[in-house]
This record gives C-alpha cells, structure tokens and sequence, in this order.
C-alpha cells in the first residue's frame, strides 16, 4: 500500500497524465469543428456532399483505431509531412473522433423541429443565422451529454498513443514497471490518476448538459379593474383575477371613484302590452294594445310602479 500512494504521488505520472490531458483535448476541439462540418454535410440536399461525408464515417467508425494512429504515423513521414509523436496521436484521434462527433451533432439538429427553421426562413434569416440563432442552441440539450461520454472514452483511449512512443501516462508507468517490476502499485497508481480525471469530466458533462429547474420568470399585466400573470413556458399556466366592476374604459367617469359602486341596471321596458320587468303579471288586457315602447340607448335605468300599475324609467346613468 505504500508503494501504492508513493506512485500516486510521483510528478513523473503526473506529467504523463497532462500530456494525456492536452492529447484529448486538441484533439476533441479538432473533432467537433470536423464533426459539425460532416453532419451538414450528411443534411446536405447535394449527393456530391452526402456521399464523401457517409463514406469517412463508414471507414473511419469501421477501421480500428490502433491501426489508424500507425498508418499516420507511417504515412506523414513518407509523404513529406513530418510530425511528431504528440501531433501525429492529435491528428490521428481527431480524424477517428470527428466520424462519431458528426453522428452525434446530426442526431441533435434532426431533433429540432423543421418547422422552426421555416419559421426563421420566413422572418428573413440566412441558414448560417438560422443554424447559429435558432437549430444549435435547442440541439444542444441533446448533443452536450453524447459528447461528454466521447471526451471520456477519448481520455482513455489516449492510452494507446504509447505504441507510437507519445510519453503519456500508461508508457510511462510500463516504463517504471520494467524498471522495478512493481506491477500493481503503478499500473494501480495510473489507473488511480485516470479515474480522478474521468470523474471530474463527468461531473462537468453532467452539470453542462442538465437543464435549469427553477421557476420561469411571470409576466403581470394590469389594467383598471383587472389584472392577470402570465407564468413562463416552462410552467405553463395562466391565472387571471378580475374585479366584478366591467371594464369599460370608454365611458365617462370610469373607473368609479373609491367608496362609490356602480348600479346594476335594471331592465329595460318589455315592448309587449308595454309591461315592465317587475310589475305584476296583469290579467289578459281586453283594451287595445299599446304601442311598443321604444328603446333607450342608454345602458341603465331604474323603474318604478306608479298609482295606475304603469311604469316609468328614470335614467341613473352619470
């Protein structure tokens, strides 16, 4: 066990696992900027751009990895291109990364609606705007995870950069294990440093590709006698409380002062035998019938039953 934490603690270990670090990062920004490229180009409506896309993510998904790094390896030398180690294993994971990458980042823009990108197209967007403004942002959600679990497989895979004498951390902790034939305590130890890393990628993955859960933000409008809150779309609810005094702005004197209520209006004169609403229902009348009263405009009035069973409307509209 000591030699265990005396290996986790070697600055030799821990140089190769930066080198391992920078590997997978260079060569994971190289890939989403070739993966974006090939998922556009596999969207294309032009089957001299669908064709070329399809078969690299055919060859380069279908062909190992071990083999690639070595034929780069061999390859760049011989046609006049020399490269070192580290560059040949950034070029050589890129290249392999960027057929997975395109896959990933095409299964998140199909997850868009189409009819968003026609709405834009209508607005007057170009499809570079519509893709920057509209399609990446929501494919995101969706691509932000996938590419996570890539990085990590990719760290890992950095491993393999030793058969090509790049001086990361599993070469070197081989190197120390044919020096002192520890074989536990340092491949322990590097296995150790490699879990820390991937633990923290993945925490980071998983912070960046969960949604907010707090509450959207509520939009209030008010206007005399009523108000009403809009919640956000994530909510999705609509409440609206409104006073019993109807909105009418547009007549005089409105809203009614504090203390005063507004009357109820009555109804109006019936037209038929010129009977009110309220008075006595009367026996069938055998005197002629009255002509139908004609209505008043005025939007309220008050009856009262005279001396004769009649009645008379005084307006209380102000």
């Amino acid at each position: 066990m000591a030699d265990f934490w005396y290996y986790v603690r070697l600055p030799a270990l821990w140089e190769g696992a930066w080198i391992a670090v920078q590997i997978a990062f260079l060569a994971m920004v190289g890939a989403l900027a070739l993966g974006l490229l090939l998922a556009l180009m596999r969207e294309s409506k032009h089957t001299w751009l669908r064709w070329p896309a399809a078969f690299y993510v055919w060859f380069m998904r279908g062909t190992p990895l071990l083999l690639q790094l070595v034929f780069f390896y061999v390859m760049f030398p011989a046609i006049g291109v020399p490269l070192s180690s580290f560059w040949t294993a950034v070029i050589g994971f890129a290249l392999n990364e960027a057929a997975f990458s395109g896959e990933i980042i095409r299964g998140g823009i199909r997850s868009v609606g189409p009819s968003q990108v026609v709405a834009a197209h209508s607005l007057g967007m170009s499809p570079v705007l519509t893709l920057r403004r509209i399609v990446l942002p929501q494919a995101l959600r969706a691509i932000v995870p996938a590419l996570g679990n890539n990085t990590i497989s990719l760290l890992k895979a950095t491993s393999l950069a030793s058969v090509i004498a790049v001086e990361e951390l599993t070469l070197i902790a081989q190197t120390f294990v044919s020096q002192t034939f520890q074989f536990f305590p340092v491949f322990g130890a590097a296995a150790a440093i490699y879990l820390l890393i991937t633990t923290v990628l993945s925490r980071t993955s998983s912070s960046a590709g969960t949604p907010s859960t707090g509450r959207s933000p509520t939009a209030t409008a008010s206007w005399p006698g009523c108000s009403a809150s809009v919640a956000g779309a994530g909510a999705g609810r609509w409440t609206a409380s409104s006073a019993r005094t109807p909105r009418s702005p547009a007549a005089p004197g409105w809203p009614p002062p504090s203390g005063r209520t507004t009357p109820h209006p009555t109804r109006t004169p019936s037209p038929r035998r010129g009977r009110t609403a309220g008075s006595p229902r009367s026996s069938p009348s055998r005197a002629s019938p009255r002509p139908a009263a004609r209505r008043s405009s005025r939007p309220a009035a008050s009856a009262s039953p005279t001396a004769t069973g009649r009645s008379s409307a005084v307006s209380t509209c102000r």
